[in-house]
């Protein structure tokens, strides 16, 4: 049994334009961030690609049944989304050769029937206490030179309130992270209709765990329960908006944002 305690889901602008979604089953529990896209076509008419990721996703996980694996489970949201290429009449020599195109998402996903997590991308979760990360290889390197540029800009002369209006730091490694994608599911695994080999997704083993706390990216730091999670992510905001030195993000927060990120918080008791 399945035991939801706490479930939230907070755009960094508005409940519309969120591309974080999460499933809260009988049977399955999860996390899925969609990715900002860095395409220029736009699929579907009324959502962003990213959300349109975490949407496709969130069905297909809502609809798994009892015991599927992970096998299956990413057979499953590999075909989800290569259908919506074929419904929108994508180029596939350009999807295999520009990888930022992709309709792209991470996901955590909790199989209650296998005692399972199973990490596809960058989302974490804490099992008892205890966190798992799955960041992507090159993120934090990223992160760095971004916050290296926003300090030189900063001791330019440049103002915090300048670089929240225009993030020049993140114009300096967008190329890097255009070339980033090429790694996707190759190097680190992802939702993007492509197969996700299932050697690249963490597996965590839950036999024995009470309480299982599932988040996206757009959470820092995940304590154990809501309130002081996003406690934890106001102190970051206020402190570091420009998210260079508390913590090193590839973007910071923007104009009408209430954070830098999209987040999603899952938190329930398992028996």
């Amino acid at each position: 049994m399945i035991e939801y305690l706490e479930t939230s889901c907070i755009g960094k602008k508005s409940a519309d334009l969120c591309e974080d979604a999460f499933v809260a089953g009988e049977h399955f529990a999860a996390v899925i961030d969609g990715s900002t896209s860095k395409a220029s076509r736009t699929y579907h008419e009324r959502m962003s690609n990213g959300k349109l990721a975490s949407h496709t996703a969130k069905e297909v996980i809502g609809k798994l049944p009892i015991g599927a694996d992970l096998k299956m489970t990413c057979l499953l949201l590999e075909k989800a989304i290569s259908d919506l290429y074929e419904k929108y009449d994508a180029d596939t020599c350009d999807l295999l050769e520009h990888p930022e195109n992709r309709i792209t998402a991470s996901a955590v996903i909790y199989s209650h029937f296998r005692k399972e997590i199973w990490m596809i991308g960058d989302c974490l979760c804490l099992v008892d206490g205890k966190l798992y990360t799955n960041e992507k290889p090159h993120e934090a390197a990223l992160a760095e030179k971004r916050s290296e540029e926003i300090h030189r800009l900063l001791e330019e002369g440049y103002s915090i309130e300048q670089l929240i209006v225009d993030d020049l730091g993140r114009k300096v490694i967008l190329a890097g992270i255009i070339e980033s994608t090429k790694g996707q599911n190759k190097t680190f695994s992802v939702i993007d209709g492509f197969p996700i080999p299932t050697e690249l997704v963490k597996v965590i083993e839950v036999a024995d765990a009470k309480e299982i706390i599932l988040a996206s990216d757009g959470y820092p730091v995940v304590e154990n329960c809501l309130e002081k999670t996003e406690k934890a992510l106001d102190e970051i905001v206020k402190n570091d908006p420009l998210l260079i030195n508390l913590y090193k993000a590839t973007k910071g927060l923007r104009p009408g944002q209430t954070s830098f990120d999209d987040r999603t918080f899952v938190r329930m008791r398992v028996m």
